[in-house]
């Protein structure tokens, strides 16, 4: 009798093959979306999970007195004297990041060097491919990545290979290969490429770093309690350093410590300042793509459930036949239910199909995001798949199981059994599909015009015909400006220390007695030309101008509405023990792109001794060749010096294409609901229709044109979509500006006429789907369907 039912069942499968794979390919994209949501999830949740002290080991961080914001940095001797004065700390380690030049034969690179303590390697579990971890405890010896051993050696082997940091340079030194680790991963909130010993650090000048000195902070300090419960009671106790720490930086008072552990670092550094690891996965991130897959897998399984209850209408005599037979009820449903599971399982093998073509885009939407699905070796992410599977089956199969085979088989042979179409469940179901249809495209829609308002939107300066130049390096400004700045080619140029989107401060200044925080740039006498900043109020700097050195200062909107000045020129500004005078308001510019809100911004006029950036404007179609003479120049000037020039729009470029690929996203997840929905609704339709096969014929005979005959036998459906564009438009703009809000500062709002053009887009595609199959209704005989059974 199985054997019977297996028969049965792929029989009747195979009959209704279209909607069958109909099924298939929607349940498919959404586990497949699941899939993805959850490997997310877990790369998120997984930060730093892979050491085995990540509950014991915690960063050291410090309130800052004027500002009350915490800092990730920590007194530089710290590590030192802890473990000696408090008892409850095991252990302690330093991790501070040093940039610079690493040369190896004539290839030079520019590199961020981490400088640890020896011991570090026994806090954190990095897997070393090839050396000996103790020889991070040797000061002539150097740890590598893998990655770094590929670039620098190629295939030959890199232990006992020479390196040198900082060739011609004061502080230059050589260090053999003494190790190498393998590639760290991203959802690490330490990632590195080369390790040595914390000692080996020195100035420009080649002096060694005095490790006692308290004026001084490392970026990063570790310490392993022995009980991790005692973290608040301990760091009550470093407050003991406070009074020595502040004795030596008078301009950088701390209050108080705190102890933040490992596993919880990326997650809670999102707000902290002074952060010298990487954090994790923005909260939008990873909630967002959660919320919009369990959103496609509900869609998914409604359309499953109400297409299930479509196809059963025409298994009724088979069902009484069965009953009559002496089957169960419970066999009748084991059968659906099995049913049920095939399509959920070939769905499920679909859906590994499309996680391996949509990962990859999905990967390049986050450069901090690298995921793989790996599912021999991953028994959580089986365990998931598992579940999702038994989900999906149950939710879009079990109603039409236990609903079909209750019925009589008494009332199923005298014909008085008729259910799909106008059911009431039917209907609701189909009514939060469109819902959901409907939110899923305000929310794609919103998302592309959210794409194109930041194509569009003035950023405040120039970026397109910029071309940067960092040179860091005391002299190497001044030298190579003096070489190349007469190229033809350049319209206008200008030094700055700081450059918007790439590189600025943070300053603490006192305005009329109170402590402030404000971003900082230093800038060149003819920045505001060559960046094209706009000036609302006042003057730009003039550097004829002896005090504008002195003391003038720039400042933006949001700075003077932070401090409510309604007449900001003349007001008084100190930093640095002087102070500073407001001589103009520029207008706010995006320079973190949309990501972020507009932040406070002051600028003041420095001299050329201290420059980091050239910044050069040039037409379009000379950029290119610029860049190049730019290149070969630098590269004769500076042989030991990597040339890092870039264009400007380059950076605004990398944040547009996240908002593309983000919208392109959303996008395709609400064209996949509405096929879903509209697979949903050509059921149903249909199955109406099939059971008013002799009125229709009936009134066609009488007269009836086949307007009137749609509107008789779909009028229900109005009020179902009616209901559903009301709910939807409220969900639909309530979740598209949350999704917004949490991703961008500056951002398109969802207003009536998006809500509109959605609303009527669905009802476009509805009444499409509703007018195809009357269409193909009316072409039928009345005579042919009034002589049928």
């Amino acid at each position: 009798m199985f054997q019977n039912y297996i028969k049965i069942g792929f029989r009747h499968l195979w009959q209704n093959k279209l909607y069958v794979g109909i099924n298939i390919l929607g349940i498919g994209i959404a586990l497949a979306c699941c899939i993805i949501a959850y490997l997310n999830w877990k790369f998120d949740a997984g930060f730093d999970a892979f050491h085995t002290k990540s509950h014991q080991v915690f960063r050291v961080e410090v309130y800052k007195k004027t500002s009350g914001y915490l800092y990730g940095m920590s007194p530089l001797p710290l590590a030192d004297v802890v473990t000696n004065d408090i008892p409850n700390v095991e252990n302690a380690t330093r991790y501070n990041t040093r940039s610079g030049v690493v040369k190896y034969g004539e290839n030079v690179f520019n590199e961020s060097v981490k400088h640890v303590d020896d011991n570090f390697l026994d806090f954190f579990d990095f897997q070393l491919i090839k050396g000996d971890k103790e020889s991070l405890k040797d000061k002539s010896k150097i740890l590598i990545t893998e990655e770094m051993s590929i670039k620098y050696f190629g295939k030959e082997d890199p232990i006992g290979k020479t390196l040198i940091l900082n060739p011609n340079k004061a502080n230059e030194r050589s260090y053999a290969v003494g190790a190498v680790l393998k590639n760290i991963p991203l959802n690490s909130s330490m990632r590195f490429n080369f390790l040595t010993h914390f000692d080996n650090q020195m100035d420009g000048e080649g002096r060694l770093l005095n490790k006692s000195n308290w004026g001084l902070f490392a970026n990063v300090t570790f310490l392993e309690l022995k009980d991790p419960s005692e973290a608040g009671e301990i760091a009550q106790r470093l407050n003991r350093y406070v009074e020595v720490q502040n004795a030596a930086r008078e301009d950088w008072q701390i209050k108080s410590f705190h102890l933040d552990p490992l596993k919880d670092l990326a997650h809670n550094g999102h707000e902290l300042r002074g952060n010298y690891l990487w954090n994790s996965l923005p909260p939008s991130a990873v909630w967002g793509p959660n919320l919009l897959a369990i959103l496609l897998l509900i869609t998914a399984c409604l359309n499953f459930t109400n297409t299930t209850v479509s196809l059963s209408n025409r298994r009724l005599k088979e069902m009484g036949v069965r009953k009559v037979m002496g089957g169960t009820r419970g066999q009748i449903v084991g059968q659906l239910l099995c049913e049920n599971l095939v399509i959920c399982g070939l769905a499920l093998l679909a859906a590994v199909v499309f996680v391996d073509f949509l990962l990859p885009p999905y990967n390049q939407m986050w450069e901090f995001l690298d995921i793989e699905a790996n599912y021999l070796d991953n028994p959580p992410l089986l365990l998931f798949m598992f579940g999702a599977f038994i989900v999906a089956a149950l939710l879009g199969g079990s109603y039409p199981a236990f609903y079909i085979s209750a019925f009589n088989p008494i009332n199923i042979f005298r014909g008085s059994v008729k259910f799909g179409g106008s059911n009431l469940f039917s209907r609701i179901l189909l009514g939060v599909q469109v819902m959901i249809s409907l939110s899923s495209v305000i929310v794609g829609i919103a998302f592309v015009q959210n794409s194109q308002f930041q194509k569009s939107t003035d950023v405040g300066y120039e970026y397109a015909d910029v071309l940067v130049v960092p040179t860091f390096e005391e002299g190497t400004f001044e030298t190579f400006r003096s070489t190349i700045e007469q190229n033809p080619k350049i319209l206008a140029s200008s030094g700055t220390r700081h450059q918007i989107d790439w590189y600025d401060a943070r300053l603490d200044c006192q305005i009329q007695g109170e402590d402030f925080e404000t971003f900082y740039y230093g800038i060149g006498e003819n920045y505001f030309d060559v960046m094209d900043l706009e000036i609302v109020d006042g003057r730009f700097f003039d550097a004829n101008r002896k005090l504008d050195y002195e003391n003038a200062l720039l400042i933006n909107e949001t700075f003077a509405k932070a401090r409510q000045w309604e007449t900001p020129l003349g007001q008084k500004i100190t930093f640095d023990s002087v102070e500073h005078a407001v001589v103009g308001v520029i207008k706010d510019f995006y320079y973190e792109g949309f990501f972020d809100p507009i932040q406070p911004v002051m600028m003041k006029l420095v001299p050329s001794e201290i420059f980091n950036f050239w910044v050069v404007e040039a037409e379009p179609q000379n950029l290119l060749a610029l860049n190049t003479e730019f290149k070969e120049k630098w590269n004769t000037l500076f042989p030991f010096k990597p040339y890092e020039g870039f264009f400007q729009s380059e950076l605004m470029e990398e944040d547009l294409m996240v908002s593309n690929n983000i919208a392109a996203i959303m996008l395709f997840l609400a064209v996949i609901t509405i096929l879903l929905s509209s697979a949903g609704l050509f059921a149903l339709v249909s199955l109406n229709i099939l059971k008013r096969m002799k009125e229709i014929a009936i009134r066609k005979v009488v007269g009836a044109s086949t307007g009137r005959i749609a509107w008789l036998i779909n009028k229900n459906y109005v009020w179902i979509f009616l209901g559903a564009a009301i709910g939807g438009s409220v969900w639909g703009s309530v979740l598209a500006n949350m999704l917004l809000s949490s991703i961008y500062a500056t951002h398109v709002n969802v207003g009536i006429l998006m809500l509109i053009f959605s609303s009527l887009m669905i009802f476009m595609i509805a009444g499409l789907t509703i007018g195809y199959k009357i269409m193909e209704v009316s072409k039928t005989n009345p005579s042919d369907i009034l002589k049928s059974d």
